[in-house]
């Protein structure tokens, strides 16, 4: 389920403190992922000193300067002061998937001669078509022991088979590729709400993580998980097997 409430509580108990911006720091957020794209967004997770510093910019958007305990609280479910984009969300999840390392993301893996055969799988051992690999980057690490890992991606796992994404993953065989998720619904003033899924599979030998926001598309139930679900239909050989309509219960 998702619960508001709980986290509300998490985040007035954290007041005082800057542990969740830290935290969702070292997830990559509230900086540039370094992917190789050109004008890529940083987001934000505020902080005291930033929206002190807002004020001070511009007091007439920002007219408190003051940290409040209701700001703790609404950043605990990542409601006003946060701004996430895709990419980031992505990272978080492939971190959360690996252990701990968040990696910085490239467009591509390798680079092939022109000539080269069409569907040579990346780690074939035979390379004569390639002319060179992308390494790996570290962007940065996670303190994630298996004790606090473990609950959450148990938890999240639940999402899928009886939780809020219970119903877009219905008929989806998680037996051998069982897919570890949250939905999410962000919402604008003005603007009808914004479907979010972020996740990763298989639960027990990760190999992908994903991740889709769909602006103004309902609750995160309703367009962005069945979006995901198709996206590891493909992934794991599935059947395109439909996708029944989801009730989200006003679930995310």
């Amino acid at each position: 389920m998702s619960s508001d409430v709980y986290f509300y509580t998490l985040g007035a108990r954290m007041d005082g403190s800057t542990k969740m911006q830290d935290t969702a720091a070292s997830y990559g957020f509230d900086g540039t992922t370094g992917i190789d794209l050109p004008n890529e967004a940083t987001g934000y997770v505020l902080t005291p000193a930033e929206k002190k510093a807002l004020h001070a910019k511009n007091p007439t958007a920002w007219p408190y300067g003051d940290w409040f305990t209701g700001d703790s609280v609404q950043l605990a479910i990542g409601q006003n002061a946060v701004a996430v984009t895709p990419i980031q969300l992505v990272g978080a999840y492939g971190a959360l998937a690996n252990g701990g390392t968040v990696y910085q993301p490239h467009v591509v893996g390798r680079v092939l001669k022109p000539s080269s055969r069409v569907g040579i799988a990346i780690g074939n051992p035979d390379t004569s078509d390639v002319l060179r690999v992308i390494d790996k980057v570290v962007h940065s690490t996670v303190n994630l022991p298996p004790s606090t890992r473990d609950p959450i991606v148990a938890g999240l796992t639940g999402v899928t088979r009886s939780g809020t994404a219970a119903a877009a993953f219905s008929g989806f065989n998680q037996s051998n590729f069982a897919v570890v998720g949250k939905t999410g619904t962000a919402q604008v003033a003005g603007k009808a709400d914004t479907s979010i899924f972020a996740s990763f599979a298989p639960a027990d030998a990760p190999q992908y993580a994903v991740a889709a926001v769909l602006e103004e598309s309902g609750f995160g139930a309703d367009a962005a998980a069945p979006l995901v679900r198709h996206v590891y239909e493909y992934l794991s050989n599935s059947d395109q097997s439909a996708v029944k309509p989801v009730d989200s219960g006003k679930q995310d």
